[in-house]
Order: C-alpha cells, then sequence, then structure tokens
C-alpha cells in the first residue's frame, strides 16, 4: 500500500500550505550570505517542522547532490553520548556549496547533560566548517533551555494547525490524483478528526482509501464514527439557542445506538472548535465542563453528559 503522507511530501516552499508566516520568510534568510546555522520550529504535531527541514535541505543543495538529510529521533537518542555524536558529524565537511541539515526531532527530550554539549556544538564557526545545519524541531517550546533558544534566535519559526480550508484542499488534491472517490462528509470528519495534523489526515485518508474499495458503506466507521450525521445534528442545534432544548432529545437517540465513551471521543474536536471559534463562549465552556465531568464519571457517563448539558442550556439562558 502506498504510503500517501511521503508519496506526497512537500519539496518547495510553495508547496507548503497554511505555514505562509514560515515559508515567504525562510527563503528570504537561507538566501543570504550569511544565514543563521541553527533553527528552532516549534509547534503542534503534523503542522510540517520536519517537513520544512527537508525543503531547507532541497532549497540548499543541487538536485543531483547526495542525500544529507538527516533525521534524529531525539527521544530515543538523547543522552549525551548521542550529543557527542551530532558533535563528530558536524565536524565533517560536506562539498562546496552542500549543506548538510540534521532535524532533532522532538528536540525537547534531550538531557540536561546533552543540551550542554550541543550549546557549545551550536557556535557559528563550529558549524560553518562542517557546512552543517541543525533545526530544533519540538511540540514544548517551553521544555528548550533559554540558552539555547537563544542560540536559535535568528532561525525561529512558529508552526500552526493547518487552517481547515488548507487542509481541505490538501486532501482532495491528494484524493483526486489516487482517484479516491471520497464522500464529501468524510473530508469534513477527516478535518475534524485531525485537528490541524495534516500528517495525521492524511493516515487517515489512506486507511478511508481500503474501505471505500472493499466496503463503501462502512466508510465512517473506519474514522471512528458510528454516527456522525446524527452527532452533527445534535451540535448544530446546540449552535443556536433557540433548538437547544431539541437538541437533547437527539443526544438520547444517539446514547442508544452508541457508547458514551465513544460518543464523548466524537464530540470533542467539534467541542474545542467551537469553544475557540464561537462567540457564545460561556455557554461551550459549560459544555466542555459537561464533557470533562463525564469522561470521569465511567459508567455513567450518558446521564452526567446529558444533565450537564441540559444545565449549561439553563445557565447560559439564565446569564
Amino acid at each position: 500500500m502506498t504510503n500517501l503522507n511521503k508519496q506526497y511530501r512537500p519539496t518547495t516552499f510553495e508547496e507548503i500550505e497554511g505555514q505562509e508566516q514560515v515559508t515567504k520568510v525562510l527563503p528570504v534568510l537561507l538566501k543570504r550570505e550569511r544565514f543563521p546555522f541553527v533553527y528552532l520550529f516549534h509547534g503542534p504535531r503534523g503542522s510540517g517542522k520536519t517537513t520544512t527541514a527537508r525543503v531547507m535541505h532541497h532549497f540548499l543543495n543541487p538536485p543531483e547532490m547526495v542525500d544529507l538529510f538527516i533525521d534524529h529521533d531525539v527521544p530515543l537518542n538523547n543522552k549525551v553520548e548521542d550529543a557527542e555524536g551530532l558533535t563528530e558529524l558536524a565536524r565533517y565537511a560536506v562539498e562546496e556549496n552542500c549543506w548538510r541539515v540534521v532535524n532533532l526531532d522532538e528536540a525537547h527530550a534531550f538531557t540536561p547533560q546533552a543540551w550542554d554539549k550541543l550549546h557549545k556544538t551550536f557556535e557559528e564557526d563550529n558549524l560553518a566548517r562542517g557546512r552543517t545545519l541543525f533545526v530544533l524541531s519540538t511540540t514544548r517550546l517551553d521544555k528548550i533551555p533559554e540558552a539555547i533558544q537563544s542560540r536559535c534566535s535568528a532561525g525561529t519559526f512558529a508552526f500552526n494547525r493547518l487552517p481547515a480550508p488548507a487542509l481541505r484542499r490538501r486532501l482532495e488534491s491528494i484524493a483526486a490524483l489516487e482517484g479516491i472517490a471520497v464522500p464529501n462528509e468524510a473530508f469534513q470528519l477527516l478535518i475534524d478528526i485531525s485537528d490541524g495534523d495534516a500528517r495525521k489526515a492524511i493516515g487517515a485518508l489512506e486507511r478511508l482509501e481500503v474501505v471505500l474499495e472493499v466496503a463503501p458503506e462502512y466508510w465512517h466507521h473506519v474514522l471512528g464514527y458510528e454516527n456522525p450525521i446524527k452527532i452533527r445534528e445534535f451540535l448544530r442545534m446546540l449552535c443556536k439557542p433557540e433548538t437547544r432544548f431539541q437538541a437533547c432529545d437527539v443526544l438520547i437517540d444517539i446514547f442508544t445506538t452508541i457508547p458514551a465513551q465513544r460518543v464523548l471521543e466524537q464530540l470533542h474536536p467539534y467541542l474545542l472548535k467551537l469553544l475557540e471559534e464561537s462567540s457564545d463562549h460561556y455557554f461551550w465552556t459549560l459544555m466542555f465542563d459537561a464533557y470533562y465531568k463525564a469522561v470521569n464519571s465511567g459508567t455513567l457517563a450518558d446521564g452526567v453528559f446529558l444533565a450537564m448539558t441540559k444545565a449549561a442550556i439553563v445557565g447560559a439562558k439564565n446569564d
């Protein structure tokens, strides 16, 4: 089976969608006579940090050049001896007009001793001699030592979750190129369950491709949604104050066919999005409180969520 994430991984800055704050600045920076040797890419999973590091490699090296991109899995290789190995690697120069790019994936997982070693390695003269660039990719900026962040200050870029329109365009493009007849409702669910994570969405599209070939009537099951239409109807009714009490009837109907914990799993990305984007922030804060209390209530989840949903509706009405 084709790995769609690898097959359709961007190879140019122009192909990277939804990260214009990075892709418009980074190429200009890399064209300068003197550019940074250490970069810090921080942001959520699947936002394109490693992909952008790979694109940097393509951008800096001629097409015929041997692959000089190294992806270092920090959680599995985070000790001082691993840092010493990276230091040794950076000492070996590559050919003139070429650059080695080392991506330190989940860089925050290095031990303090390893960071001490790398801080010295990241000095400009050391990396210039070996024609090596380091990219620190992380989902936890708060765990990167301040001294290291300071060393990366000229090459620090923040990545965002991929916006829904950009993610949809990407999924539709891949589906068209692969000849996958994806139902319109499925595109929206792929976006919802991925929460802006392009890698997760494309991986789900791969699973969807298989079920659409052999049992298309069950496509929503492979995405983990037993009854997506009913759940979306429930949320649409909750969005309108005048239909919120009727939404509770829909919720009762959903709980009769789907286990409560599965319903809550499916509701989570929708509730998160509504909490972030809706102007009725008070109501959706109450709904999120209902969600978390129901999740922690075990076998009573359906009753707890229904009761607290009704309480949230009353509370927002009286606010």
